[in-house]
């Protein structure tokens, strides 16, 4: 589980949330999104990891910056990804969807006819293949 929490606020909402963390019983992971604000403030991330830490055993505490992209490629992902299980692959490597042919060519039909409709783009596009 993957608990994201912003760096200088903690509202009822979050504890909530981290409540059901810990009814789960589930290994956890925090991110604390927005520490571009935390340094603008003059508080520092570890003070706030060290808070959540208190809360909960979590496994590992992030700091990121969504929007100036600070930590997600390299910190947050690889933190996240090594705690995933491996499972084997669910479908052959040839196989690139789920979905039949028809389902497919309505999809690229309702695109081009949502790119085309700009002006008068309706509500809704349904396409059904009859042949």
């Amino acid at each position: 589980m993957v608990f994201v929490v912003e760096a200088l606020r903690f509202g009822e909402e979050d504890e909530a949330v981290l409540q059901r963390i810990r009814d789960s019983g589930r290994e956890s992971i925090a991110v604390i999104n927005k520490v571009d604000k935390v340094a603008a403030e003059g508080q520092t991330t570890a003070v706030r990891g060290a808070s959540l830490r208190r809360m909960h055993g979590f496994l590992d505490v992030v700091p990121v910056s969504a929007q100036r992209r600070a930590s997600i490629s390299t910190g947050s992902i690889d933190v996240i990804a090594a705690r995933l299980p491996e499972s084997p692959e669910l479908f052959p490597p040839e196989q690139r969807t789920d979905r039949g042919i028809e389902f497919q060519i309505a999809e690229t039909i309702r695109e081009k006819l949502t790119m085309e409709l700009v002006e008068e783009l309706p509500y809704g596009i349904a396409v059904e293949i009859e042949s």
